[in-house]
């Protein structure tokens, strides 16, 4: 199972966030982005995809 190392580059703190992602599958690497962004003081996180494919555990993933 591939497990990403996520850095946040830049300042997010008091920031709303946009991430951007090519495929969300089963959300893994989307939540641990969203989940670093707000660790460094997001205040707000949007996500959009290209290409949804959500098998598994991806939509229970998101909606937490």
């Amino acid at each position: 199972m591939f497990h990403p190392v996520l850095n946040v580059i830049g300042g997010a703190e008091g920031q709303t966030c946009l991430v951007v992602d090519d495929m969300i599958d089963t959300a893994g690497t989307l939540v641990k982005t969203v989940e670093a962004l707000i660790e460094k003081g997001a205040t707000k996180v949007y996500a959009t995809a290209t290409h949804g494919v959500l098998s598994g555990s991806g939509v229970g993933r998101m909606e937490k």
